[in-house]
């Protein structure tokens, strides 16, 4: 039967932004898509146990209450649907149930400021992956909510140290860690495939810290990542036709260009312009970097 999974949370986050925009306009599709919400929001409350549990994975405490036991990336996609349904429709079990998918992502934060992999928020168990990393932005969007100031502080640590990371080394695709006490071992590592929904995440987090806390740098440094749609990437070539509003699908390990353009990597880099866009200062650099090159 059909079990939910990844993509059943962006569908349920999908739902949720599609309809605030037609709340006003048409108000019999806004209901169809509550009750398609509904559904799904209902299939959680019965499904996860927020009992605190972990399982020991490389040395790391993983938490078993997130999805697929120790997935934040599936956890933040299912916070931003929950969350956009709760401010509408709030109800305790709801909240419970977003202050425990936010406090596992935390509890697989890695490392510090000095040790590798600098507060970066594991995707799954101890491995993370760029495609639809989203913890930061997720944790961010729910502090109004939620109002927890640790959630905010510890997604403006990862912005701060491995997004930093990330653009100074060109990006990455993936990796593994052991953890033995405090002293974390990198086990396996892969610079690509790089793709369009392993930047733009990354360009809404930063956004969104701007948003919150005024701070420029912030936009700049989404304006900076954007970049690397326009060549400030290891095989240092344009991904995004700005003409035609493509997308390349990936840098591949060699440094070569998967010239195909898929309805993924389209849409992820037009989402990523289109909030640039919005944004002066992360325009500005993004402007700028693209008329150099």
């Amino acid at each position: 039967g059909a079990i939910p999974n990844w993509w059943t949370w962006r569908a349920l986050w999908a739902l949720s932004e599609v309809r605030k925009i037609v709340y006003s306009e048409d108000q019999p599709f806004a209901d169809r898509i509550r009750n398609s919400m509904t559904g799904t929001i209902n299939a959680v409350r019965k499904d996860f146990s927020l009992k605190i549990d972990y399982q020991d994975i490389e040395g790391f405490q993983v938490p078993a209450w997130l999805p697929s036991a120790g997935g934040t990336d599936q956890g933040a996609t299912l916070i931003l649907g929950l969350e956009d349904y709760y401010t509408e429709f709030p109800d305790q079990q709801l909240l419970d149930i977003l202050n425990a998918m936010c406090e596992g992502i935390i509890r697989m934060q890695a490392g510090d400021s000095l040790q590798f992999p600098y507060y970066a928020f594991l995707s799954w168990r101890n491995n993370w992956h760029a495609w639809g990393n989203i913890q930061s932005y997720a944790l961010l969007k729910t502090y109004p909510l939620l109002h927890q100031n640790q959630y905010y502080l510890n997604a403006l640590k990862e912005i701060d140290y491995f997004y930093q990371y990330l653009i100074d080394n060109h990006y990455s695709s993936e990796f593994s860690l052991r953890k033995s006490e405090k002293k974390i071992t990198l086990i396996g590592s892969k610079k690509a495939t790089q793709i369009a929904y392993g930047i733009r995440p990354m360009v809404y987090a930063c956004l969104q810290a701007y948003k919150m806390s005024g701070d420029t740098s912030y936009a700049r440094m989404a304006g900076k990542i954007g970049g690397w749609f326009f060549g400030d990437n290891f095989a240092a070539e344009q991904m995004y036709d700005p003409g035609t509003g493509i997308c390349f699908d990936g840098i591949n390990k060699n440094g070569k260009i998967n010239r195909n353009s898929g309805a993924e990597s389209t849409i992820e880099a037009l989402l990523a312009m289109l909030f640039i866009e919005k944004v002066p200062p992360a325009k500005k650099v993004l402007i700028d970097y693209y008329l150099k090159n």
